[in-house]
């Protein structure tokens, strides 16, 4: 058998069992697309390697990359391309648009877009080696700028592989009814991703994933990113004005933790636990371990960034321990409001499971915005979209 149809099939093979393919019609997608022509001069076994490559960098920072296949399946299942649907991909590469003309296929049409030359150009040569059964378009394109070409467009599906700190203004009105917007998007320095339909000129989702992607550059990069204060190997990034002095000052009064909150299998998503955290008025932001380890912060400041609750004087944030095969969540505290605020977010996640339901984001052209928000909504006004994350029952 031809050495790259096994590696092929051996990656299929895990990401089937993983759960991120789920469907015949991504599987077969994956099946067809030759993921070699987009990752050249790389040894087969890490060109099928669950892992993302950098093939672009700027001043040492990664500014183009071939996504994790577990990613690209991950939003291709929640996307759900259909054949005849017109796409329109936010930041190239080439192998996710090669997979998106394989569902698209008879009759759509896929165009992808990146602000960077090198990164078209590289894509453009790619899927010359690798015809698909659409045609796919790669232009050059600043899709936040405002007079774009992307704005007299026409799409079914808008998919944005870059991850979004806020929309473009020009996106309610290239999409077609019952339209959907997949995108990555973090909130309070969570990376997480939505997909949104198109509901009376506003977006709403309610399907999200967990990871991320290589930042927008252009105009789609302004906003607020949370500046981060340290202590010791502690590093918050607080949704307001903080100083290292009071994070050393409450990190130096721990209260008693809470008991359990909550329990589920080792390796389990959390995201619906942060994010449910999330869905409320909150101050909040994110903690994580400048070393990347547990043991060199204080146990439990995961490396992967996690949701904090702020007060004036205290911080509660969740916690884990292994408890046989699963594992035990529980929520740790400091500083003197510390206690108040665990119990409260002790209380929520106590809760989750049974609130039958989800978290929402809505995003909303600020223009649109009629009347505030319900109560136990987080909004965040970002540029000319207002996004509001609340949970439904």
């Amino acid at each position: 058998m031809d050495a790259e149809l096994t590696a092929r099939r051996g990656l299929i093979d895990q990401l089937t069992a993983g759960g991120s393919i789920r469907s015949d019609r991504v599987r077969g997608a994956f099946e067809r697309v030759r993921r070699s022509a987009f990752i050249p001069g790389v040894p087969l076994d890490q060109v099928y390697a669950d892992r993302t490559h950098t093939v672009a960098e700027a001043g040492g920072i990664t500014v183009s990359t071939v996504s994790a296949p577990s990613m690209q399946a991950t939003m291709l299942e929640i996307a759900a391309p259909m054949p005849g649907e017109s796409v329109l991909e936010i930041g190239s590469g080439g192998t996710n648009a090669a997979l998106l003309a394989e569902m698209v296929a008879p009759r759509g049409s896929v165009w992808t877009v990146d602000i960077d030359q090198r990164v078209i150009d590289r894509a453009r040569a790619s899927l010359a080696q690798h015809p698909t059964p659409v045609p796919v378009r790669a232009d050059l394109v600043d899709a936040w700028a405002p007079d774009t070409a992307i704005a007299s467009g026409s799409f079914d599906l808008v998919q944005f592989t870059v991850d979004t700190w806020t929309f473009p203004t020009w996106l309610p009105g290239v999409l077609r009814p019952g339209a959907r917007v997949v995108a990555p998007m973090g909130l309070c320095g969570i990376g997480c991703g939505w997909a949104f339909e198109h509901d009376r000129g506003g977006l709403v989702g309610r399907r999200s994933f967990g990871g991320g992607f290589v930042a927008a550059r252009g105009a789609g990069t302004e906003g607020e990113a949370l500046e981060e204060i340290r202590s010791g190997d502690v590093v918050l990034a607080p949704d307001r004005d903080l100083s290292a002095g009071w994070l050393e000052s409450v990190l130096s009064r721990e209260a008693a933790p809470t008991g359990t909150v909550d329990s589920c299998a080792l390796g389990a998503p959390i995201l619906p636990q942060f994010l449910r955290l999330l869905c409320g008025p909150e101050r909040a932001g994110r903690i994580r371990s400048a070393s990347q380890t547990k043991e060199n912060g204080f146990p439990g400041t995961s490396w992967m960034r996690t949701p904090v609750w702020l007060a004036d004087d205290g911080l509660a944030v969740i916690d884990h321990r292994r408890a046989g095969d699963g594992v035990d969540f529980f929520v740790r505290s400091f500083g003197s409001d510390g206690p108040e605020l665990a119990e409260r977010m002790a209380e929520r996640l106590r809760a989750w499971r049974e609130d039958a339901g989800g978290p929402v984001l809505e995003a909303i052209p600020v223009s649109e915005v009629a009347g505030d928000a319900p109560e136990e909504t987080r909004v965040l006004r970002r540029g000319p979209w207002e996004f509001r994350l609340r949970w439904e029952r």
